[in-house]
C-alpha cells in the first residue's frame, strides 16, 4: 500500500498571520513525533501571509486517521479563539 499525502490550506483572518504561526508551528513539532508521520511540513504563503500550507505524507491511511483525533480538538480551539478562519483538506497518492 502506497503513503498517504495530505495537502491542507489553513486560513487566518486577514491580519491574524502572525498570530496563527506561533500555534501552527508548536502543532507541526508535535505531530512530526506521531506513529506513521513521514512528512508534516509548514509553510506560509510569500503573497497572502493569512494563508498556511500544511504539506504531509503518513504511512497509512489509519495513521492519518489517528491524527485526524488528536488534531481537530486543537484546531477547534484556533478557529475559537479567532486565529483559524478556514481549512481545506486535500488527500491524495503519489503518482510520479
Amino acid at each position: 500500500m502506497s503513503t498517504v499525502h495530505v495537502f491542507a490550506k489553513l486560513i487566518a483572518p486577514e491580519g491574524k498571520g502572525e498570530e496563527l504561526k506561533g500555534p501552527l508551528t508548536a502543532l507541526a513539532i508535535e505531530v512530526k513525533k506521531e506513529k506513521g508521520c513521514i512528512k508534516y511540513d509548514l509553510h506560509q504563503d510569500l503573497e497572502s501571509p493569512h494563508f498556511f500550507w500544511m504539506i504531509e505524507e503518513w504511512t497509512t491511511a489509519e495513521d492519518l486517521a489517528e491524527h485526524a483525533k488528536i488534531t481537530g480538538p486543537k484546531t477547534a480551539l484556533l478557529k475559537e479563539k479567532g486565529l483559524l478562519a478556514g481549512a481545506e483538506v486535500f488527500k491524495a497518492k503519489f503518482i510520479a
